[in-house]
């Protein structure tokens, strides 16, 4: 039998892909990213809300060690003794022996205790104030013109004011004064930069602002006048930028709800379905009744 003298190199070759074909695979790949992202998505936001949920435990563990070394739960925020013009003091500074952080407490504590306008001072070493222990990985936003940033706030009661919370302004908490109990009482929330840019600097809050980098009541932004006009409490909800007083109070980029750290240390997820729990859980010794969801 005669074989042709290309047959075995013909025989090798591959045919190219018509018009059609490479247009068909085009297509068949594109569904497949289009079937694959959203599960990618999925995934990639549970991964920020259980890093997230850690970053709250630490934080909560934290202020437990404090409360075992001085009596009492630090303070949420409080103002110079001497000077009103100082910078007011976080309770998260506190904290910053507890996370490893000793080395940066002894850099801004000699600031904030000056009895001079110390803004000029602290925005002098901002550069190194990032702490990621502080963030949310769901919330891009790190740094404001006020500096760097903080996505969790201590939970001062339903308003800033009150002192119906454990992280209020200018007084301390004992254990023993949480009555409703620690594991129904919340220490801390979530809130990320949100609606304005300003008063975000995780070490001192800024009261002249309508919110604050430290604590705030469940129930925020009560008390905005603009032009005569009552805005009203901010709801338990996302960011809604048709909403005026939305953004102020707990919220999240977390798909439903928010973190929530309690006094016991524990942390839990909370949908904004059940936020009617919230003010019950915001009181430290209101004697409410609830179901935990």
């Amino acid at each position: 039998m005669n074989v042709p003298k290309d047959y075995l190199f013909r025989s090798h070759l591959r045919e190219a892909l018509t018009l059609i074909e490479l247009l068909v695979s085009i297509s068949v790949i594109g569904t497949l990213i289009g079937l694959l992202l959203p599960a990618v998505q999925v995934v990639r936001g549970q991964s920020h809300k259980i890093s997230c949920q850690s970053n709250q435990k630490q934080l909560g563990l934290a202020a437990q060690h404090w409360e075992s070394q001085f009596g009492s739960f630090p303070k949420g925020s409080s103002t110079h003794p001497r000077n009103s013009n100082a910078l007011h003091r976080s309770w998260l500074i506190d904290l910053l022996p507890f996370i490893e952080q000793s080395n940066l407490a002894a850099v801004v504590e000699p600031i904030l205790v000056a009895e001079v306008d110390t803004s000029k001072d602290i925005r002098g070493i901002e550069k190194n104030l990032l702490i990621k222990l502080f963030l949310c990985p769901s919330n891009s936003q790190t740094q404001t013109k006020d500096g760097a940033v903080n996505h969790y706030l201590g939970v001062s009661g339903l308003q800033l004011r009150d002192e119906l919370g454990v992280l209020g302004i200018n007084f301390a908490v004992k254990t023993a004064e949480i009555t409703d109990g620690l594991t129904n009482t919340l220490l801390i929330m979530e809130r990320p930069v949100g609606p304005e840019t300003l008063c975000y600097a995780w070490y001192t809050p800024a009261y002249n602002c309508y919110s604050t980098s430290a604590q705030m009541g469940i129930f925020n932004y009560p008390n905005h006048m603009n032009g005569g006009t009552f805005f009203g409490p901010s709801p338990y909800k996302k960011w809604d930028p048709t909403h005026i007083g939305s953004g102020y109070g707990p919220w999240s980029y977390h798909s439903g709800g928010s973190n929530f750290a309690l006094a016991d240390g524990s942390v839990r997820f909370i949908r904004y379905s059940a936020g009617s729990i919230l003010p019950a859980m915001a009181t430290r010794a209101g004697g409410e009744t609830f179901d935990m969801p």
